[in-house]
């Protein structure tokens, strides 16, 4: 299509960036055309599911294949082949990880760190106790199912939802506003083009390149012949078509074809991190990010008290909506809950038993102490969020 041309014209332009201008004008005018190529992935994107919107066979054949490799790959990835690769992997990358010459010194500075703030080493031993141990134990108690319905119920409010996007709007719309009268986007494309320019002329930049046109292109192929086999097996047994039984289907996806595809692609996009895992650990792109850092903060500098007045404002005018004012409040609640210092969102005349809010509590409090402590002592310390997996 004519935007799918555009969008390769796009893509080809901006890859040719390598050296930033220097007036801010030329910088707003290129970072703006980047904004359009992405404008035109949404918009091919969108042209492609209008042509298959509009073709229900077509629609129902991409389902039934998108089901059945889907069923597959799950198939696959849960395979014994899957696992010792997995394995292998893991081995391979942990002795990396542990051969990298940058890991002895961060074992060093943990452990120097440690020593020389004992505060903040029980700090960080307190956190791994509460999040792994504790938090986990509520996940059944009452008030924590209460509160999870509760925000499910909030989340899925159609009209919540529609007041949170409006008011996002507004926010969105403000800052943008604020930014424009900033030379922040030029400083933005700005960091773009050094670090296109950076790997532009690497060797090992162009060998990926070349590879991944040649392994897309691979894949597309595949793909193009499950399409295939998929229309053949609906054009020859129409709605009693079964693709996890059709042979052409089959033979395609058990193929050593597929197996050297999906091998490659693996390969490739490991060797595609560990190239960019190089990048930004070179001094080259600390030079740059050093740099754009300290631009992109001058460049918003004037605007900066006025972008945080509005972001407040976004956020209390969200906590002004009901359903989230209640929510945020039963959340209150249930943090007193949790430490033994209310009998419930329900009201009960007592606590559950069974849970450790005491041991909670107190791990808690002795957090906060450290927390005031370490930061009484410079406030240089970072201190983790709290978080579980649950």
């Amino acid at each position: 299509t004519p935007d799918y041309n555009n969008l390769l014209i796009a893509a080809q332009t901006i890859a040719s960036w390598t050296t930033p201008p220097e007036d801010n004008a030329t910088l707003k005018r290129r970072y703006a055309f980047r904004l359009y190529y992405m404008y035109l992935q949404e918009l091919v994107n969108g042209e492609i599911g209008q042509v298959i919107a509009s073709n229900p066979q077509l629609e129902s054949a991409l389902s039934d294949a998108a089901t059945f490799l889907s069923q597959r790959v799950q198939e696959d990835v849960t395979g014994a082949d899957v696992k010792t690769w997995e394995a292998d992997w893991a081995q391979r990358w942990n002795t990396a990880f542990i051969a990298a010459p940058l890991h002895a010194d961060a074992v060093n500075q943990a452990r120097d760190l440690a020593t020389n703030y004992p505060l903040f080493a029980e700090y960080m031993q307190l956190n791994k106790e509460v999040a792994d141990t504790l938090v986990p134990q509520f996940e059944n108690h009452p008030d924590v199912t209460t509160l999870h319905d509760k925000a499910v119920q909030v989340l899925s409010n159609p009209q919540v939802a529609n007041q949170v996007n409006q008011v996002y709007d507004t926010y969105r719309q403000n800052i943008n506003g604020l930014v424009d009268t900033t030379t922040f986007a030029g400083e933005l494309e700005r960091y773009y083009e050094q670090v296109n320019g950076l790997v532009a002329n690497d060797t090992t930049f162009q060998q990926l390149s070349q590879i991944q046109g040649n392994v897309t292109t691979l894949a597309l192929q595949y793909q193009q012949q499950v399409y295939a086999a998929v229309v053949q097996c609906y054009a020859q047994l129409g709605n009693a078509c079964n693709l996890d039984t059709y042979g052409p289907v089959i033979s395609l996806v058990n193929s050593d074809q597929a197996q050297r595809i999906v091998t490659g692609l693996g390969l490739f996009y490991e060797a595609v991190n560990l190239y960019w895992y190089i990048v930004y650990t070179s001094a080259g792109y600390n030079v740059i990010e050093q740099d754009s850092g300290m631009r992109a903060l001058e460049s918003l500098a004037p605007v900066a008290d006025s972008i945080n007045a509005a972001r407040t404002t976004y956020t209390n005018t969200v906590d002004a909506i009901p359903q989230v004012s209640t929510l945020r409040e039963s959340n209150r609640v249930l943090s007193q809950v949790l430490r033994g210092q209310s009998t419930g969102l329900a009201q009960r005349a007592t606590a559950v038993s069974g849970y450790p809010y005491v041991e909670l509590d107190q791990k808690l409090k002795r957090m906060t102490q450290l927390s005031r402590l370490l930061h009484g002592e410079g406030g240089q310390i970072y201190l983790p969020f709290l978080h579980s997996g649950s």
